[in-house]
């Protein structure tokens, strides 16, 4: 989708509250379904979104929406379900006057057809350019925001409420979970993780207002806590592991963790021992195998025929030992 802002591997259509940027309701594109003809695809998305809502959230609520989505039909269907509409009309809509398709000599003059709720504007922005047309179910009378460009409070209300959309891409983009995948599976997971991210920082601020109140990285120190928060039982369960690779612990001590040290000690005595090759003392003299392994009880070198790999190396002759206690 080369006009929009982002760019989508997979397309989701997504209704946002425009205030908060909270994601009310999700739906994936799947492509054409079967050899079925589909008609009014985007009145159906959007009245499948809705639907996704509660009648108490329904009611008293406008959607705006782009050229793809606006239409006649749409405006009428959420008119039955108490909500209103705001948005602009492709030309190519059968329900356009022609008369307001026509480019008007002078700059910034708005024309209105008015039947029962619906409004339809045209509103030449730019000379030489075709008018901008907008429908509204919202606005049933005329109403001037900014006298020098005579610029309409139908249009002002418009652009007070397009972007909800472009905002939540515009979030994901700059702090994302996602990681480089050619799977889609993982693509949608990703995406999913964003979004009740966003959500769950929305609500969070709902819930306490004056946290980090006067920072603009708010969203970032949430994230970094709501990363932590989520590792915490995994990283908890690391440090007790008895062998760990070098760069998990100083990954585990730069988030504030402590390694016990008799942990630390016995990971220091094994990079000490398996740099040289000794014999297994379980093994007979024939064959004698030399081998680094060596058992994280007794330090000794055993190789895989005497020995029990779970979490860690444990010789036989230990395991009976402790089997017997």
């Amino acid at each position: 989708m080369p006009k929009k802002p982002a760019k989508y591997d997979l397309k989701f259509w997504t209704l946002c509250d425009v205030k908060s940027r909270y994601v009310l309701a999700l739906e994936l594109y799947t492509g054409k379904v079967g050899n079925t003809i589909q008609r009014n695809i985007p009145t159906n998305i959007v009245l499948h979104l809705v639907d996704q809502l509660s009648k108490n959230v329904q009611q008293g609520r406008n959607i705006t929406s782009d050229r793809y989505f606006t239409d006649f039909n749409l405006a009428q269907a959420l008119l039955e379900c108490k909500m209103t509409s705001l948005g602009v009309v492709n030309h190519k809509r059968s329900f356009v006057p022609n008369e307001l398709k026509l480019i008007q000599q002078d700059l910034h003059l708005s024309w209105f057809y008015f039947s029962g709720q619906n409004t339809i504007l045209s509103y030449q922005a730019k000379e030489k350019k075709t008018p901008i047309i907008l429908l509204s179910t919202l606005h049933d009378f005329v109403e001037v925001f900014d006298d020098e460009k005579k610029l309409l409070t139908m249009i002002h209300d418009y652009n007070q409420t397009k972007f909800g959309v472009d905002v939540v891409d515009q979030c994901i983009n700059n702090y994302t979970c996602r990681r480089i995948t050619r799977r889609w599976p993982m693509i949608v997971f990703f995406n999913m993780i964003d979004i009740a991210a966003i959500n769950s920082l929305n609500i969070w601020l709902d819930q306490n207002p004056d946290w980090n109140v006067g920072k603009k990285y708010f969203r970032r120190l949430f994230l970094e806590e709501l990363s932590k928060s989520l590792t915490d039982s995994r990283n908890q369960r690391r440090v007790k592991q008895p062998r760990l690779a070098p760069k998990v612990k100083l990954a585990l001590q730069s988030f504030g963790y402590e390694l016990k040290t008799e942990n630390l000690m016995v990971q220091d005595n094994i990079d000490n021992l398996v740099k040289t090759k000794k014999r297994c003392f379980l093994c007979p003299s024939h064959p004698g195998r030399k081998v680094r392994q060596i058992c994280d009880a007794c330090q000794k070198n055993v190789c895989n025929s005497h020995s029990v790999s779970i979490t860690s190396v444990i010789c036989q002759s230990c395991k009976k030992n402790t089997s017997s206690k």
